[in-house]
């Protein structure tokens, strides 16, 4: 048991220097835009700490979870689990529409509360709230690799030299689609994150983040940039891939 677990870790470790030699850019940005994220939350938490608002409290704290979520998603990316992550992305989206409509609906929270609401049932209400941001596509697709048949189950398993079905995907210098499109999911849901959690402070915080005090995006962001960066580079990288 005990050189099993050493021989895992020290293939995780392996797998991360080889990613950050060839996605190591990109996975520093998308760190860059959790951390706008979380400290438009804590902000947030300033003011309704003074407050005592419990509802918002608790939605927020529920937001800070997913940020929790997405930073292990982007640790077991580095690592070479990737197995998981489509699966944890899916639950980040249910959980973020869940929090979306439990802040405008008052009945839901109540049903949050007492663990009687799906989170999957509040994905059509964020679709309308959101509607620029293809939350129904998003969560379409993830759905569909996330729960597979059992021919795509088994093309997924990975075999290593000692014959064990691993957990951990070596990474193939010359196809990375997959690490790339959940670098981009999980920038795109740490940035609605934020988005969300501050759509709810706007009146009573000094400067926003995310929007304006009309409640209009802010279309001068650093993280706007960021964003773009970001898309641009996975852009120009599949474009590389398609040609080898």
């Amino acid at each position: 048991m005990i050189r099993m677990r050493q021989v895992f870790k020290k293939t995780a470790e392996n797998n991360s220097k080889v990613f950050e030699n060839h996605l190591g850019d990109l996975l520093d940005k998308t760190w860059e835009v959790v951390t706008v994220s979380s400290n438009v939350i804590d902000k947030c938490l300033i003011i309704e700490s003074k407050s005592e608002n419990g509802k918002y409290i608790h939605l927020l704290m529920m937001s800070r979870n997913l940020l929790s979520d997405c930073c292990c998603c982007l640790d077991a990316l580095e690592r070479g689990h990737e197995r998981t992550i489509l699966n944890n992305l899916r639950m980040i989206l249910e959980d973020l529409c869940c929090i979306i409509e439990a802040t405008e609906n008052e009945k839901v929270y109540e049903a949050l509360q007492n663990g009687k609401h799906q989170a999957s049932e509040s994905v059509s209400f964020a679709k309308k709230h959101y509607p620029t941001l293809d939350i129904g596509y998003l969560y379409g697709m993830l759905s569909q690799v996330s729960h597979h048949t059992s021919s795509d189950l088994f093309v997924r398993q990975w075999t290593n030299k000692d014959g064990l079905v691993s957990h951990i995907k070596p990474f193939a210098p010359n196809r990375y689609q997959t690490q790339l499109n959940i670098l981009l999911w999980t920038t795109l849901f740490a940035r609605l994150i934020g988005e969300v959690a501050e759509k709810s402070h706007i009146d009573a915080l000094e400067a926003p983040y995310f929007w304006t005090k009309q409640k209009i995006r802010n279309p001068s962001l650093p993280i706007n940039i960021i964003v773009s960066e970001i898309a641009e580079k996975i852009e120009k990288k599949f474009e590389r891939l398609d040609a080898l």
